[in-house]
This record gives structure tokens, sequence and C-alpha cells, in this order.
């Protein structure tokens, strides 16, 4: 047996050919021969994964007090190619500090989304002048992380 998919190519071939357009059934453009144009690219065309090389990837970047020129100097030495965001670095100026030093490095870098950090920001505070609980300073997260 066939799939949906399968099926719905089968019966569009068998129609013959057809002007370009949005399938309704798929919600996706059909040319007029027949093919599907889909929007997502092939890997092959992605500045990661395209080429000749298998890329090495580190799931867990170091902390942003411990993000220096030489970690990530020592990350793309043991020869990885790419970092993915994490470890509390859930804002864009942490994320711009980041990606210069992969920049630097010769790595690339995914951001991703920290959904705890997410979570956690809409009940807990960090500010230099904390007001209302729970409410923390950058100082005594710096000292407690240490």
């Amino acid at each position: 047996m066939f799939g949906v998919g399968a099926t719905a190519a089968a019966s569009a071939l068998a129609a013959g050919p057809a002007a370009a357009g949005v399938d309704k059934a798929t919600g996706r453009y059909v040319a007029e021969s027949n093919v599907n144009v889909d929007a997502t690219p092939s890997p092959d065309l992605l500045p990661l994964t395209g080429g000749p090389d298998f890329p090495i990837g580190l799931f867990w970047p170091p902390h942003p007090f411990a993000s220096t020129p030489e970690r990530f100097t020592e990350i793309a030495e043991a020869g990885f190619d790419f970092v993915i965001s994490g470890n509390y670095a859930g804002d864009g100026i942490i994320f711009q500090y980041q990606l210069g030093l992969a920049r630097t490095a010769g790595l690339k870098m995914l951001i991703s989304d920290d959904v705890q950090i997410r979570s956690m920001s809409r009940w807990f505070s960090i500010s230099d002048n904390p007001s209302g609980s729970p409410s923390s300073t950058p100082g005594c997260g710096a000292t407690a992380y240490r």
C-alpha cells in the first residue's frame, strides 16, 4: 500500500500537466511540470551541512562567564565545527558576544532557545536595584556561580 503522499503524487501525475499554482490539498506550490516546490532548502545548500565535510558540533557551550577567546579557540582546535547555544546564553547581548567569539575561532554557531531561562525570566529578576520578590543582583549571581 502507498501512503497518502504517494497516492496524491500518483493521482497528480495521472491527471496530466497542470497549470502552475498552489495545490489546495497540500498547500504547496505546483509548477507546470507537476513538481512540488518545497520551501525547505536542500541540506547540500545550507552553510553548515553543505560541502564535503561532516560537521561536528558541541551541544553545550561554555557558560557566559567562561566564554573567552581562548575557550572558543580550544573548542575549534578540538575538532568541532559549530557550537549550539545554551548554558544560560539566553539573550541577544550574550548571543552576539558568543557569535563573535565563534566567528573569530572559525566556528559556526546555532542559536537555540532555552525554555527554562525563558520561564524563569517571568518569575525571577536580576537587577542592580532588586525590587520585589524573588530578585537578585548580578554580583550575587556571579558569586553563586563561582
